[in-house]
């Protein structure tokens, strides 16, 4: 055998999971409503969902050569062709069940008023269970049961006044009240070391472990709301529309908890106007202007305004064989939490052409969030936890929309529309924590997702004298550009290479009907986002040498500098302490199919169904693309996944 192909070792004390059978019940779902007059209606829906899992636990590889023997192994990071099929057997199982239900009442009360009621359960278990001749020999299953039950009040009171005069006034008033609770308990119980497997998770009693795992929880939170809303339009022409809402949250202390966002939007239909009339009748056939600016809250934090304490036998005490619990803090409550406030602008124009069969809908919007809630701020480390919840800062974006409609061909027999969007935005900070230690390379109006690195200047070649600044460097390894040419290389030579998100994004669909036939077709794709250090293909180089570890890398390491490669433009395997700077950093660009779907209504007397529709799609069926990687837009990692290509036929019948 060729050394580029020898069979590798194995290490039994390393494991992978290798999904090898997964079995996904879609949902079972059942909606029934029944409106028993015009007064009242009730409603309730439930859905049910099983999915079930089964791994193979196989050996992780011991070492191993970049070679082009197994196509897959790319992809799983396992050569399962060259593992031994003995060691191969041992199954890993996961159960989850998931039961929801949705009961609702509606009442009109008078002609006017209108009173409702929904009340939501959630209902989820899983179960875990390994058998005892797996690789950790031991056989543990767990069981956890998790419930949600949310019960949400909401009264209305809407009145409409139409005036029957020159003016045509039309007056809208909407007030309402909700709330809603939310109570969370759970428990989980394991244990291991059981005789045998027969009894799987049915009686955690029979295993032997010295402490058996058990827990149990608690939570319960709510959230109160008064809002109202405001509607005008004179002669359809001219809108207006204000809402005021307020909102409370037992997430926050006294004093914090309530939170007040108004809003007001305004429209002018230009193409109602006298003076446009002649231009409306021939071409233009809608014409609309909007602005907007409101404000909504956000509470989303947890319980982070209160202490927590926990139990653990890690912070207990040891009296000769026996261990006792100890108590400790396990979250640091911040009473000055408050709601964190999304304040937006917003300025639309729809267009309409030839008995709209052209539209065109334009907007452009600013945003700032402010006192942005996080859970992890980090506290001095003199405090008995290292992170607390708090408002920090205040971050600003902007960005424009464009959507485009046409119906292309419109006749008896065969129809074409197209819908095509572009969309890009500018995501920056608007001011920092108080706290916030910069480093030397940050601004404090940097974009929020924002990449810097060091410059790559190319590969170090034998007989190259090593930088100045990069002193250790060897052959093969990453040279790096001193921006400010002090000879040292430091934060100071980190520059803003460009930003995770792409430049723009657009979307393309069409939808093709003839006869009886149908087909949709949607693409989408992205311009210019920055991305590839942390790529399935080269994160495995630039944070650390895996061969020397002994772990696995992709065959394209098989191009790596070496002696006899020196004209290679990856780096060597033999790790550099600078790191890669921006050398795997790239704009990825691609235009992905989606979707495609044809199908084909059957002509069906009414009398057995109202349409009967078979259909065929194929899902993510093509992407092209400047990346070289797995997936443009999955490839972020060492354990990236492209996405899927599906096959699926169906039936759509209606009664």
């Amino acid at each position: 055998m060729s050394e580029n192909k020898r069979i590798v070792a194995v290490e039994r004390q390393h494991y992978v999971f290798i999904p090898i059978n997964v079995k996904e019940r879609q949902p079972v779902n059942a909606r029934v409503e029944d409106t028993a007059d015009d007064y009242f209606c009730f409603g309730c829906y439930f859905s049910y969902l099983l999915y079930g899992t089964a791994c193979y636990l196989v050996p992780r590889i011991r070492e191993i050569c970049a070679c082009d023997f197994v196509e897959q192994f790319e992809r799983y990071m396992t050569v399962i062709s060259v593992t031994p099929c003995y060691l191969l057997p041992q199954i890993y199982k996961l159960i989850l069940q998931l039961f929801v239900a949705e009961k609702s009442a509606i009442a009109r009360i008078v002609k006017d008023i209108s009173a409702g009621l929904v009340q939501i359960d959630n209902d989820i278990k899983t179960v875990l269970f390994a058998p005892a001749d797996t690789a950790f020999n031991v056989s543990h299953s767990a069981f956890d049961d998790f419930a949600v039950i949310c019960l949400d009040n909401i009264v209305i009171y809407r009145h409409t006044d139409v005036i029957k005069s020159h003016c045509r006034n039309l007056f809208n008033i909407l007030f309402g009240y909700s709330y809603q609770k939310f109570n969370t308990e759970g428990m989980n119980a394991g244990n291991q070391d059981f005789i045998n497997d027969s009894f799987l998770y049915n009686n955690l009693g029979a295993g032997n472990y010295n402490r058996p795992p058990v827990g149990s929880y608690a939570s319960v939170s709510s959230l109160s709301s008064y809002f109202g809303r405001i509607n005008y339009s004179w002669k359809e022409k001219y809108l207006l529309t204000a809402t005021l809402r307020a909102d409370g949250a037992s997430n926050f202390a006294k004093g914090h908890q309530w939170g007040y966002f108004p809003s007001v939007s305004a429209g002018w239909r230009f193409s109602e106007e006298k003076f446009l009339s002649c231009l409306s009748s021939t071409i233009l056939s809608n014409g609309k202007l909007r602005l907007s600016w409101g404000q909504t809250g956000n509470y989303n934090v947890g319980n982070g305004a209160l202490d927590y304490y926990g139990a653990d036998p890690w912070y207990g005490s040891q009296f000769g064989d026996s261990q006792h619990v100890g108590i400790y803090v396990s979250q640091l409550g911040n009473p000055n939490l408050t709601w964190e406030t999304t304040t937006e602008f917003n300025i639309g124009l729809d267009l309409g052409f030839f008995n709209n069969r052209i539209n065109l809908t334009a907007e452009y919007f600013q945003r700032t969030i402010s006192d942005l809630l996080v859970s992890d701020k980090a506290i001095p480390h003199y405090n008995e936890v290292k992170s607390i919840a708090a408002n920090i800062g205040s971050t600003q974006s902007n960005g424009v929309e464009l959507t485009l409609n046409t119906q292309n061909i419109q006749t008896k027999q065969f129809t074409w529309s197209t819908d095509l969007t572009f969309s890009t935005y500018n995501d920056r900070w608007k001011e920092r924590d108080p706290n916030w230690k910069p480093a030397a390379y940050q601004k404090e109006q940097d974009p929020i997702r924002g990449v810097f690195a060091y410059v790559a200047d190319g590969l170090l070649q034998p007989g190259e004298e090593a930088p100045a600044h990069q002193p250790q460097l060897l052959p093969g390894q990453v040279k790096l550009k001193n921006i400010n040419g002090d000879d040292k290389l430091d934060e100071e030579d980190m520059v803003l290479i460009g930003r995770n998100d792409p430049k723009f994004i657009f979307g393309f669909n069409n939808n093709f009907s003839y006869k009886n036939f149908d087909l949709n077709i949607y693409m989408y794709g992205q311009v210019g986002k920055i991305a590839g250090a942390n790529s399935y293909y080269d994160a495995w180089g630039s944070y650390g040498n895996r061969i020397k570890l002994g772990q696995n890398v992709p065959i394209s390491f098989k191009d790596a500098w070496s002696s006899d490669n020196q004209t290679s433009t990856r780096p060597s395997f033999i790790e550099s302490s600078y790191g890669t700077g921006d050398l795997f950093l790239q704009k990825i660009s691609f235009l992905r199919i989606r979707n495609i779907t044809l199908g084909y209504t059957v002509p069906i007397s009414k009398k057995i169904c109202n349409r009967l529709r078979v259909y065929a799609d194929v899902n993510n069926p093509c992407v092209w693309t400047n990346w070289k990687g797995q997936d443009p837009e999955t490839d972020s990692n060492t354990n990236a996944y492209p996405n899927v290509t599906s096959f699926s036929i169906g039936v759509d019948i209606s009664f």
